[in-house]
């Protein structure tokens, strides 16, 4: 009877402490959980907050290239994260955030360690994504969902992007090459035009690319040089049309202008030496600016010359070109912050 008793008593007392460990490994999985939320959440809110400040100060967002951003894996609740946005073939273009843009530092996601740990913009919603996503309770979280809303008191603002005309530029640095513009509009506006105007101004009529529910998208990518993108329309308070505009003004085709002295000849009135040089008389690049001005005490084929003077060459300072005996021949190389080149191949 006793051993009967005992062989009880064990395996309640079993079932008791595997009960006890179930309720702290869950609890324990909660909290952390809970923690991660927390942190990736006020993260993703700070994240956002900059992004908006940024948009509402310069009218487009901070941004660097297309981001091909896929669906495909995902779950029917990670999809939701995702309403509003235009999901073409299970993927969404969204543009990768210019963090040194939102001067923000100690992050502890966007850090580029991968090709997926970057913080991504909606060109369509305004809204901030984590491209590789933080897995809480079991699912990818990669946007502020309603359940990190509650857990960080998440306050909504009024500044809704999907509301309003937004543009996005290839880039914003200084380039020889076409700039891409993507002109987003909602649905809310009526009656609208977009125009190109080029610098001379010739006026080019632009279609909508796509159009879905939620608005048409515009796309301006065949205009050398700098040019305008103005949009009329119509919206819900007014009968008068309105117009916003964006100027792209960082294209720079044009090369910088070099122009040098003939050989002179100084002599050390101590030692008799002579010492050859030529001035530089003039450098003159008027839109991107002056990169650097470098040379070469040998001859540097045209075909690889830039490649040769982004990395090698001799800086010159004082706008003056010390000769080495020896040297018969120079390449003197200018180059803007555009990426436009000339250069002088001289006999000395």
């Amino acid at each position: 009877m006793k051993k009967g008793i005992s062989l009880i008593i064990l395996a309640v007392t079993i079932i008791i402490a595997t009960l006890l460990v179930t309720t702290v490994t869950i609890s324990g999985k909660k909290t952390m959980d809970n923690a991660i939320k927390v942190e990736f959440g006020t993260e993703l809110e700070m994240v956002q907050e900059s992004v908006d400040n940024y948009y509402s100060e310069n009218g487009s967002y901070p941004t660097l290239d297309l981001y091909n951003f896929s669906t495909v894996a995902f779950s029917s609740i990670e999809l939701e994260q995702f309403e509003g946005e235009n999901i073409n073939s299970s993927n969404i273009d969204m543009y990768e955030l210019d963090m040194s843009k939102l001067v923000l530092s100690d992050l502890s996601y966007g850090n580029r360690k991968k090709n997926n740990d970057v913080y991504l913009v909606s060109s369509i919603t305004g809204r901030v994504y984590y491209a590789a996503g933080v897995t809480i309770a079991e699912n990818r979280c990669y946007t502020l969902t309603d359940d990190i809303k509650r857990a960080i008191n998440y306050v909504e603002t009024n500044n809704v992007h999907g509301n309003d005309i937004t543009f996005h530029s290839s880039t914003d640095e200084w380039t020889n090459s076409r700039v891409a513009t993507t002109i987003n509009v909602p649905t809310t506006y009526k009656d609208v035009s977009v125009t190109a105007i080029k610098d001379n101004n010739l006026e080019y009529t632009i279609k909508p690319d796509n159009t879905t529910l939620d608005g048409s998208k515009y796309v301006v990518d065949s205009i050398d040089g700098n040019y305008a993108v103005v949009v009329n329309y119509l919206d819900e308070e007014s009968t008068d049309k309105k117009s916003k505009m964006l100027n792209i003004t960082n294209c720079d085709t044009s090369a910088p202008i070099v122009e040098i002295s003939d050989v002179k000849v100084m002599k050390n009135s101590d030692t008799g030496e002579e010492y050859r040089y030529i001035n530089i008389v003039k450098k003159q690049d008027d839109l991107s600016g002056i990169k650097y001005i470098k040379y070469a005490n040998e001859y540097i084929e045209q075909s690889s010359m830039k490649e040769y003077f982004s990395s090698n060459g001799i800086v010159i300072r004082n706008d003056s070109i010390s000769i080495d005996d020896g040297v018969s021949n120079i390449t003197l190389y200018v180059e803007d912050n555009a990426g436009n080149y000339s250069f002088l191949n001289i006999n000395v």
